[in-house]
């Protein structure tokens, strides 16, 4: 067989993987069974949101003046007195129903003595485990806890319970601060620093406080991310491999084509 032919049979194949589709395997969805952290929450009194400033007359710290969660069905989900902040992915016998649930914590910032805010970290207490699954069921190890800023002027609404409306703008809201979470953080006082963008929305809210109307009101909320599995797919070498074989098939049934005349 003679080089000119060989390339030929190597051009037609590579032809013939242009068109033929890439197999790969599908994306699989992220589980939404049972993965969440902070269960417990609403019972338990000594679980504390804090909001740790540093501003440009020295550090404050801030309590949640309200706290909460709301389900993919646009319900609150445990907050039987108004506390619960759950978040993650419920389903029965945990759970009513099956719901993602996106928590939020509200805090006041009036008062005065300074102008900036500088920086900014979130401290959430974890529940220790009072059940069999504990207050984080991880099956996966571990999970990404992201916290978002809510659209502005829209912090009020949280207050009330929420809707579904707060519940996707979680989603799309600008990330302030993310943090990985795992059963060990059981029992203990997690911190997560905030960015810039958190520190400025921040500042705003406090510098647009009205003493007449006593609005300074500013929302974080939280939603939880699962790892996605790796998605195996089609090496390069694997397709360079196949286009070899096929030229050399080619290249086999032209020898035997040309003995047989």
């Amino acid at each position: 067989m003679t080089m000119p032919l060989l390339i030929n049979h190597l051009l037609k194949a590579i032809c013939v993987l242009a068109v033929v589709p890439v197999l790969t395997f599908a994306t699989p969805a992220v589980a939404t069974g049972l993965a969440f952290a902070f269960s417990d929450s609403q019972s338990c009194p000594d679980c504390v949101v804090q909001l740790q400033l540093m501003t440009d007359t020295g550090p404050r710290t801030l309590t949640t003046f309200a706290r909460g969660n709301i389900g993919s069905d646009g319900n609150p989900v445990g907050n039987t007195n108004g506390s619960s902040y759950m978040v993650g992915f419920c389903s029965p016998p945990e759970c009513l129903r099956s719901l993602e649930l996106r928590n939020w914590f509200a805090f006041i910032l009036s008062g005065g003595g300074y102008s900036t805010i500088t920086s900014a970290t979130l401290l959430i207490s974890v529940p220790a485990q009072s059940g069999p699954l504990g207050s984080i069921y991880l099956p996966q190890g571990s999970a990404s806890f992201v916290v978002k800023r809510v659209l502005p002027g829209d912090e009020g609404a949280f207050l009330g319970g929420g809707t579904m409306a707060q519940f996707e703008q979680i989603e799309t809201g600008t990330v302030l601060g993310s943090r990985t979470m795992v059963p060990q953080d059981q029992g203990t006082v997690i911190s997560i620093p905030l960015t810039a963008s958190a520190a400025a929305y921040l500042t705003g809210v406090h510098q647009g406080y009205d003493p007449i109307a006593r609005e300074a009101l500013a929302v974080v909320a939280g939603m939880l991310l699962l790892p996605v599995p790796n998605i195996p797919t089609l090496s390069t070498f694997v397709l360079v491999a196949l286009a070899l074989g096929i030229a050399l098939v080619g290249a086999v049934k032209l020898r035997s084509t040309t003995a047989a005349t």
